[in-house]
């Protein structure tokens, strides 16, 4: 692999940590640059190579965050191993599309993109680039989506054209958005900061003292719907279901 297509891999590696900050302009960065950091490389094994290596940073916090997924007693080997399989997954629909023809780019890229995000990879799609639709259109729901699709072909088959034609529209959008929606009435969002009692070793009492934190801040809410963070109750047993009744 020359010097240039190593670089070029590497790159996506950045992205894909930029991705993994949920930062919004580290997303739409990906979803700009990505496309044409994998598709434009003169071989489908340097696609692929570049793909793999985009969801290997932006899915990193799976290795993390795997007690989330498999329970509390998940090994370090088969965290890493979970992370590396959803990376080279994801990365397939890249390597099966790519084509050294500039025009038919114009549908292979969408495609990819599209591949990645509905069933049966769509059940592991996590870090899709797509989500930058919802930062490019807000509030424009499919008709957001399909142009972001549009712009993804359009960018790796006329760059320029591509990225003056996206940014154009995208800029347009913002302007004319007016702000997120708020929540639905009698719902309500609460942000907890327990630590992370999902990952760190099982505590019954730390788990109950949480519990009992949470089930205060639901008790003094005046909303009819509270939603709290999905690991906030690691593990749900028969005692921790009376508990909640």
């Amino acid at each position: 692999m020359k010097i240039q297509h190593t670089l070029g891999c590497l790159a996506t590696v950045v992205l894909g940590l930029a991705v993994s900050s949920a930062h919004p302009a580290g997303i739409v960065a990906a979803f700009l640059l990505l496309p044409a950091f994998t598709f434009r490389h003169p071989s489908r094994r340097i696609c692929y190579a570049a793909a793999t290596g985009y969801y290997v940073g932006a899915l990193w916090p799976l290795a993390v965050g795997a007690k989330n997924f498999f329970g509390p007693d998940v090994s370090v080997v088969g965290a890493i191993a979970f992370w590396a399989i959803c990376a080279v997954l994801l990365a397939l629909p890249y390597a099966l599309l790519w084509t050294d023809k500039p025009r038919q780019l114009l549908w292979r890229a969408p495609a990819a993109l599209l591949i990645g995000v509905i069933p049966p990879l769509g059940l592991i799609g996590f870090a899709s680039p797509l989500t930058a639709s919802g930062f490019l259109f807000p509030a424009w729901s499919w008709t957001g989506f399909a142009l972001s699709l549009a712009g993804c072909g359009l960018i790796v088959a006329c760059p320029k054209l591509g990225f003056l034609g996206l940014t154009t529209m995208a800029l347009v959008a913002n302007i004319l958005h007016h702000g997120d929606r708020q929540p639905p009435p009698g719902w309500q969002a609460v942000d907890t900061h327990l630590g992370a009692i999902s990952h760190g070793p099982v505590s019954p009492l730390r788990e109950y003292l949480a519990a009992q934190d949470i089930q205060a801040l639901a008790v003094a809410s005046p909303a009819r719907i509270v939603v709290f963070p999905e690991s906030v109750v690691p593990r749900w047993t028969m005692s921790t279901d009376l508990f909640w009744k």
